[in-house]
């Protein structure tokens, strides 16, 4: 809180009211403590304007993996559409990495990344 106070799953809530949206005291319990996980967007939203944090604050770095999975699925399904109606679902640092990705040509993916063996036998 700005005046130096802990934030409580009360005082969460009813700053989320004073936003316009309601999260009980015992949502915000079960999302700090994990027993709740991956909260709607409108969520994150609302913690991040409550908070006065950018929502990035809120989604991991996006590992090389990730952003080729989902290259592979906006390619599939075409890529300007997907990434349009996804524009305010994905973390403005994973839709920066896929709008950079796909403006590229796409690498052909390295044995290690798609788990193949390079050897020609498997084991060891």
């Amino acid at each position: 809180m700005a005046d130096g106070k802990v934030w409580t799953d009360r005082s969460v809530s009813r700053a989320a009211e004073d936003h316009g949206y309601a999260l009980s005291p015992t949502y915000v319990r079960q999302l700090r403590s994990g027993s709740r996980t991956n909260p709607s967007i409108d969520v994150v939203k609302t913690l991040a304007l409550v908070f006065d944090v950018p929502v990035s604050t809120f989604y991991p770095e996006p590992d090389a993996d990730e952003i080729l999975r989902a290259l592979d699925v906006l390619q599939a399904a075409g890529a300007e559409t997907v990434l349009a109606r996804g524009a305010g679902h994905l973390s403005p640092r994973l839709f920066r990495a896929i709008a950079d990705a796909i403006s590229q040509p796409n690498p052909e993916p390295s044995p290690e990344a798609s788990g193949g063996d390079t050897t020609g036998t498997q084991g060891g």
